[in-house]
């Protein structure tokens, strides 16, 4: 009977002791894949208009919607210039530009966002090719143009 014990107890010692070094690997993997998912974000952040635009020209004809569709929701924040501003009631519709987009070799990228027209007095008469940060999430991507949703601008340029 007190060889019976000594098993029992080698067998609950055991199974605390795996237990235990199974919750620090899963904790070590958790942290690694978390660091991973962080550094992706900030890798995706870093894409410029031009960049995605090209990347979905590359892909297959047949699979170039399900790739734009994969960068739905992406948070951005470009320097851009502004364009062009088309009041539509209390928003305006602003069309913006990557200055990168005008490289030779580079495809063109077109910004598009709304913007409520009394948070930013500034773009009262702005003018062409105006600098600025846009930062916001793509809702959608449509051939050569980027539509942003959750729209801040930044008018404090480098």
């Amino acid at each position: 009977m007190h060889s019976l014990a000594r098993i029992a107890l080698f067998v609950l010692v055991s199974l605390v002791v795996g237990g235990l070094i199974l919750t620090t690997i899963f904790r070590l993997l958790k942290g690694k894949i978390l660091n991973q998912a962080v550094c992706l974000q900030a890798s995706l952040m870093e894409l410029r208009p031009p960049q995605i635009i090209a990347a979905i020209q590359a892909a297959p004809l047949l699979m170039q919607t399900r790739a734009a569709k994969a960068y739905v929701g992406m948070q951005v924040r470009w320097h851009v210039t502004l364009e062009d501003a088309i009041p539509d009631g209390l928003m305006l519709m602003l069309m913006l530009q990557d200055p990168a987009s005008l490289s030779p070799g580079t495809p063109f990228a077109w910004v598009n966002c709304a913007v409520h027209r009394g948070k930013y007095p500034e773009l009262n008469g702005r003018v062409q090719h105006t600098p600025l940060w846009v930062t916001g999430q793509i809702k959608k991507i449509d051939g050569e143009q980027i539509f942003l949703k959750n729209v801040t601008l930044d008018f404090n340029t480098p």
